[in-house]
């Protein structure tokens, strides 16, 4: 997709009306491709710049696809739907930020450089779960390569290790009195 690299005049965009639609493919996002299973996913794009009737500059996302991330339960794929409507208010500096309504986003442009790629990945960076896991309803299965019936706490004991923890403690206790 011929915009998804160029580097737009956000403020130029906005007087434009401008309109960018697209797929985007996973792999082209440096910091989302670390976080999912599949690469080759793509994502369905489009960012509007326009000018509210109160003369704020904003731009008005849908971002929606299917990736899917590790259980961090089960260490299996799960699949996750994302369909984002982010609206982002684009402002100069930190006084602007103050002065935005609840529902905008601000978004900081301090020169003439915006990347629409840059957003993308922003959402849905901010989108994405800390830690994914299958829902309570799903079954989360242990791994196979950590299951075992055979291992037991004495197992994981280290060797020369000491029944009762504060044993140590108490002994330094009595010493000192």
């Amino acid at each position: 997709m011929s915009w998804l690299h160029k580097i737009v005049d956000p403020w130029k965009a906005v007087t434009q009306e401008l309109c960018l639609r697209g797929t985007v493919e996973i792999s082209f996002l440096p910091r989302v491709k670390d976080l999912v299973v599949e690469s080759a996913a793509k994502i369905d794009c489009e960012l509007v710049f326009y000018c509210d009737p109160r003369h704020r500059n904003l731009i008005r996302g849908q971002i929606s696809g299917n990736v899917q991330l590790t259980c961090q339960r089960c260490l299996e794929p799960i699949s996750m739907e994302l369909v984002l409507k982010p609206t982002l208010a684009l402002i100069r500096d930190y006084a602007e930020m103050e002065q935005l309504p609840d529902a905008y986003e601000p978004l900081l442009v301090t020169n003439s450089q915006l990347r629409p790629l840059d957003i993308i990945e922003d959402e849905l960076i901010l989108a994405l779960p800390t830690i994914p896991m299958h829902t309570q309803d799903a079954s989360c299965s242990i791994p196979k390569s950590l299951k075992t019936d055979k291992l037991t706490n004495q197992e994981f004991r280290p060797s020369g290790c000491i029944e009762r923890p504060f044993q140590v403690l108490e002994q330094m206790k009595h010493k000192l009195s």
